[in-house]
């Protein structure tokens, strides 16, 4: 673990690090996931599709949310003419 750290370090910008911290963070809980559904297959199966609208339901949110803000934004400053 030492060893990643300090190549974390060694970018020089603390932005760059934290990146390629999310994305070790990120290819660990895929291979951890991709174990969990062979060694559970039956039990993935019955999730999948729960957690599937779940994660669908949570990136909509911000989603509308950026919209509806987007375009009152640009109601404010004339832009969009119904």
């Amino acid at each position: 673990m030492r060893v990643l750290y300090a190549a974390l370090a060694a970018t020089g910008s603390p932005l760059f690090a934290a990146l390629a911290m999310v994305c070790f963070g990120l290819v660990a809980v895929g291979l951890f996931g991709a174990a969990a559904g062979h060694r559970f297959r039956r039990g993935m199966t019955a999730l999948t599709p729960a957690v599937l609208l779940f994660n669908a339901a949570l990136l909509t949110i911000p989603g509308t949310r950026m919209m509806v803000g987007l375009r009152s934004q640009a109601r404010s400053d004339g832009q969009v003419q119904n």
